[in-house]
């Protein structure tokens, strides 16, 4: 996960990463006596880049200058592994979510939904039905009351025989799929062994699981990243793991009930890949020309900072590159009528996991293993390595208190990255059950919508960054605007509640 450096308070550096994860770093001021306070109320050795931890580097008999070619290297490594943020986590949920359904008897199980081609291409246009005719996944649904025909995306003007039928399967499970006498029906539950489970709520579900589990791994693997002599070891079998259960998501259409394990294992490896990747860091920063021709803390703290910004703008290009490669997948995969929509989001998992595997192997090839500050004597094994992680945190949490302006940071840091999260992890799924997207194809939609999320938000990053040097605004100003725009579209959002024309109800929105 890519980091910036943000100067908090005149002795703190608070180091944000992608993931929400946050690092402290402390810095002597002097003539400011009550941030001096609060920096000694820390223990340095919690400091990233504090005095000791500076010291045991220089101790470090092996420090390997820092070319350029190993900075290319750690760039082309969040450059590779950045599908799995768009394709992995969001077309992984929907694929998901499509085979618990399918598990349940969806479609079977509507009353309302017919497959047949023939009464499916007699009521449609040729253009709309060709795809799914050559695939033989046609599907239609009766809506629950005959309206004007004309109201109604691409459809025939059958209302005054029949009532309307609308294109493919309901978006809206729980409110379009109908029983005999036309009134709504919950879905059978899916059978997960101990217990049963919704299959509308299994995606977000597993992808909640899979996020506590991803916490405590953080946590876990904190003291082995940042020591020791196994950081790029840990990350190519952290970046195998993530690589081999994407790709194995072609085999969840099949057995449904593997994509439980699938997804948490890779999420889980995804995010102490980051984890390994991120702690090089530093060690790159230090190691750096520009570092040993001036070594103070500032030249460190701006070097590890532009490297930072440059990897972040690697990652963001891969997932820009890598979605509308998928974009052009799907539509070609669709419209050949080769699989369903379902299968194609499995082929898009698998087909990113090959990005990944080749990519990431050639820009582990070139990084250079580089021990950290050893652990402390008494710290042996994975367990000790483990324990000692933990201890360190809850060691911290005890010191914010002492620390009251930082702890704050902290905890708006923590509501504004957990809020954020939450509503941009199930997106896709809102995206393919909740929103009307008339006549155009949902499953195509969803990779045009991830592509002009990812190119929106390229374009806001130039900008911002081109004005705020132009007119000096200040960073805790463009914070500020930017969580107020964040809480427009929360609460433009909310008003879908009271009407079904607005709020995040049409694909268009």
């Amino acid at each position: 996960m890519i980091c910036i450096f943000l100067q908090h308070e005149p002795t703190v550096f608070i180091r944000v990463c992608r993931g929400g994860l946050l690092v402290v770093m402390l810095k002597e001021a002097p003539n400011i006596d009550n941030n001096r306070q609060e920096r000694s109320d820390m223990d340095d050795n919690d400091a990233l880049l504090s005095p000791q931890k500076i010291d045991a580097l220089e101790a470090v008999d092996e420090i390997v200058p820092l070319t350029y070619q190993e900075k290319k290297a750690w760039y082309a490594y969040d450059f590779a592994l950045s599908p799995f943020s768009v394709i992995g986590v969001q077309f992984g949920q929907v694929l998901l979510q499509a085979t618990a359904l399918d598990a349940a008897g969806y479609p079977e199980t509507c009353a309302n939904v017919v497959s047949n081609e023939t009464f499916i291409q007699t009521i449609f246009n040729a253009s709309t039905t060709a795809a799914c005719v050559a695939s033989h996944t046609c599907y239609a649904f009766r809506t629950a009351a005959c309206i004007n025909a004309s109201e109604i995306p691409c459809t025939s003007t059958l209302c005054s025989t029949m009532a309307p039928y609308a294109f493919g399967l309901p978006q809206d499970v729980e409110a379009e799929c109908l029983d005999a006498a036309g009134d709504e029906t919950s879905m059978p539950p899916v059978d997960m062994g101990m217990f049963s489970m919704n299959p509308t709520s299994y995606a977000s579900s597993i992808n909640a699981l899979s996020v506590i589990l991803q916490v405590l791994v953080y946590i876990s693997t904190g003291a082995s990243a940042d020591h020791g002599r196994q950081r790029l070891r840990s990350l190519k079998i952290a970046t195998a793991i993530t690589t081999l259960t994407l790709g194995a998501f072609i085999l969840i259409p099949s057995l449904w009930w593997l994509g439980a394990v699938l997804y948490c294992a890779a999420n889980i490896a995804f995010g102490a890949a980051y984890v390994f990747y991120n702690a090089a860091l530093p060690l790159m920063a230090h190691a750096s020309d520009v570092y040993r021709a001036t070594p103070t803390m500032d030249v460190l703290e701006r070097e590890a900072s532009n490297m930072s910004a440059l990897g972040f703008a690697y990652g963001f290009g891969g997932g820009v590159v890598s979605t509308v490669i998928a974009v052009m997948i799907q539509i070609a995969l669709l419209a050949s009528g080769a699989c369903g929509p379902t299968m194609s989001y499995a082929w898009l998992c698998f087909l990113s996991a090959i990005w990944i595997g080749v990519l990431s192997f050639y820009s582990m090839r070139r990084m250079t293993p580089r021990p950290g500050p050893p652990l402390p004597p008494h710290v042996k094994g994975i367990g000790g390595s483990i324990r000692y992680s933990w201890v360190k945190v809850f060691r911290t949490v005890k010191k914010i208190r002492q620390i009251p302006r930082t702890g704050a940071f902290l905890g708006l840091w923590f509501v504004y990255s957990d809020g954020f999260g939450s509503i941009i992890a199930p997106a896709a799924l809102m995206a393919q059950s909740e929103l009307d997207w008339g006549c155009f194809d949902q499953s195509i939609a969803l990779g045009i919508m991830l592509f002009l999320a990812l190119s929106c938000a390229g374009i806001s990053n130039y900008f911002t960054d081109k004005y705020a040097a132009r007119y000096q605004w200040s960073d805790r100003n463009i914070v500020i605007a930017t969580l107020g725009l964040f809480l427009v579209l929360a609460l433009y959002c909310c008003i879908g509640f009271f009407t079904e024309d607005f709020g995040f109800q049409k694909g268009w929105e």
